[in-house]
């Protein structure tokens, strides 16, 4: 194991070589095959991927084992010691398994998704660009560097989502995702601001590693100490602020919505297992501050719910895949701030696992659906197909819905630990918001399989190397049931068999995704009535929240910006030319007058010695008058 711990380095490095053979390969005359990119590119993951499940068994083994950290100062200012880092311990292995995992898969699917594709090499460059800057981000050992990785995946973001710039809507998208995503991280700058300042103004214990993880528990404390509860609560909000729209959160969910204009393998990688699961690994590692403040504890609660309930809801009208799960990721990171609301933690984590594997099998199904059924459309009616004829796909998007919906594998444990922790709240309200949420996400979920696999009859040819990606994702999926017995962070999520030794708790949660499936069944095949058409076309456009946006755009901030380009063009501009006409004309007048003539001078010198005598004189008078 100490092999591993000692030459973790090399995790970092092998994703820069495949960046680096991707980028010749685009860039310059010299090009390697499409197979030299994708074998250098899968090769670097699986290393990755070996070095997580070895980490991740060493941290998660049952036995307390201490973290591992490296650090390198890279900046001291004063009593501000910012070091580039390492950490490992449960919490970054655990990430790090997540990413390995399905980055490995995508990047497989990818290789024959992609292969007509001008800017393959570009696509490769990209992918693992992103790859490097999550590990970074996961094993990061301090807050400066966590948000430095931070932005690094939000420009990935904003790269893919801009992917197909060539087209105007995809362009416009993608600005979109920039701009929201430009919100999250000021809030999260503005918060390290405070926290450097309190660290300049304010002697506590090793207020220099304040920005640590490791020492972040003690130095919380004496930031509490120096803070009003207002103000500490302002300062957690910030933080929080960042992980909402990372991960997005109402209202600011619709930039997922934005980004789903990226090619589908980077829709199952960043945007809906990867990337939104930064906020969760933000507000993890910041629980030391956020278990100081009971407001923060009840804000996480009840923004997580409101959004895993607003965007289920939105979720039940789609009629376009990837938008339902675009809203079905929010939802359920939603209820991933709520575990972390009522802090549980391990819930939070699991729940983030089971759903990480059963979401990138839906977006990898549904992109093989898009391009070789639906021919590009996304809608459901475009991509009708036979399930007896593609039995695979059907069964590998059937398990993915089992396990999400919560009904059976790691997703039904997930939910089960969440409704028993959420029962001790003693909340009706919450518990109850819980089950409609359950209900709705069975519902739309089994929804899109009727609609896709039970209502068609096309026989569809998908390649057998995407379908084997699919299967191989599949068995993550079911294999996710297995870590709800292990011993993993935070003291463990639990044991099967207690959970399973409360009937009544297993049977009501249960019943009620099943009745959403059945429901769904009935809408689907029994042509039940669904939704009003008014509350259906309201949840269908999201509540126009897009629309709210676009015209606060329109019309408030773009003619503020208007002004201040006339502001800055007419008056800063203008003063700024005066004063380089202004010294252009004096350098000119002192050059003119630099003849080299000595009588010149002299006849200068004279008429200054008179227009001074003349001054003086004047002023003299003036001052007898007075």
């Amino acid at each position: 194991m100490q092999f591993f711990i000692d030459n973790i380095l090399l995790i970092f490095a092998l994703p820069l070589i495949a960046m680096a053979i991707a980028f010749i390969g685009k860039f310059f005359k010299f090009s390697f095959s499409k197979g030299t990119v994708v074998y250098s590119s899968v090769t670097s993951t699986l290393v990755g991927l070996i070095y997580a499940v070895a980490l991740y068994f060493y941290y998660h083994t049952g036995v307390t084992v201490e973290p591992t950290e490296f650090s390198m100062n890279w900046l001291r200012l004063g009593s501000l010691n910012v070091s580039l880092g390492i950490l490992i311990d449960e919490v970054s292995t655990l990430f790090l398994l997540i990413l390995m995992l399905i980055s490995v898969v995508v990047q497989w699917y990818s290789a024959s998704y992609m292969a007509d594709d001008e800017n393959f090499d570009l696509f490769y460059f990209l992918l693992n660009l992103f790859v490097f800057s999550m590990t970074a981000l996961v094993l990061s050992s301090n807050m400066v560097q966590t948000y430095l990785f931070w932005e690094i995946i939000g420009i990935c973001s904003y790269l893919f989502v801009n992917y197909y710039f060539k087209n105007a809507k995809v362009s416009e998208a993608s600005k979109r995702v920039l701009i929201i995503d430009r919100i999250g991280d000021m809030m999260f700058c503005a918060g390290l601001l405070i926290l450097i300042y309190f660290i300049f103004n304010y002697p506590i214990d090793a207020s220099g590693e304040l920005l640590s993880y490791t020492a972040l528990t003690d130095s919380a404390s004496d930031f509490y100490v120096y803070f009003s509860d207002t103000g500490f609560y302002l300062t957690s909000l910030l933080f929080f602020g960042a992980a909402l729209v990372k991960s997005a959160q109402f209202p600011l969910h619709v930039w997922l919505i934005d980004a789903m204009e990226a090619p589908t393998p980077i829709s199952a990688l960043i945007h809906a297992s990867t990337m939104v699961s930064a906020g969760i690994f933000l507000c993890i590692r910041l629980l030391p501050i956020f278990n100081l403040s009971e407001m923060m504890a009840d804000t996480m609660l009840y923004f997580g719910l409101a959004t895993a309930f607003i965007c289920a809801f939105f979720a039940v009208a789609q009629t376009n895949i990837k938008k339902m799960l675009a809203y079905s990721t929010s939802s359920q990171l939603g209820l991933m701030f709520t575990a972390l609301g009522i802090m549980v933690p391990a819930t939070a984590t699991y729940y983030l696992l089971t759903h990480a594997f059963a979401k990138a099998l839906l977006f990898l199904i549904a992109g093989a659906l898009i391009k070789y059924a639906g021919n590009g459309s996304l809608e459901y009616a475009d991509m009708k197909i036979s399930r007896k004829s593609n039995p695979v796909t059907a069964l590998c998007y059937f398990i993915a819905i089992l396990s999400l919906s919560g009904i059976f594998f790691g997703g039904f444990f997930a939910k089960e630990l969440l409704f028993e922790n959420l029962q001790i709240t003693n909340s009706l309200a919450v518990v109850s918001i819980f089950c409609i949420i359950c209900f709705m996400t069975a519902y739309y979920l089994f929804k899109s399989y009727f609609l896709i696999f039970e209502s068609g009859c096309d026989v569809v040819k998908i390649p057998n190397s995407l379908k084997t990606t699919l299967v191989v994702m599949m068995f993550f999926v079911i294999g996710a049931t297995y870590f709800v017995s292990n011993d993993l962070s935070f003291g463990g999520f639990c044991d099967a068999f207690e959970i399973l030794s409360e009937p009544k708790s297993v049977l009501s949660l249960i019943i009620i995704s099943v009745l959403g499936a059945l429901t769904a069944y009935g809408v689907v095949l029994k042509k039940w009535e669904s939704l009003p058409p008014v509350v259906n076309g309201f949840a269908r456009n999201g509540a126009y929240i897009d629309k709210i946006f676009a015209f606060i755009s329109d019309y408030i901030f773009e003619p503020i910006a208007s002004l201040a380009k006339k502001i800055d063009k007419y008056v800063i501009d203008a003063f700024v030319d005066f004063q380089a006409t202004a010294t252009k004309t004096i350098s000119w007048f002192v050059a003119y007058s630099q003849g080299g003539n000595i009588q010149s001078y002299l006849a200068h010198s004279v008429f200054v010695i008179i227009l001074i005598l003349v001054f003086c004189l004047v002023m003299a008078i003036g001052i007898g008058e007075v």
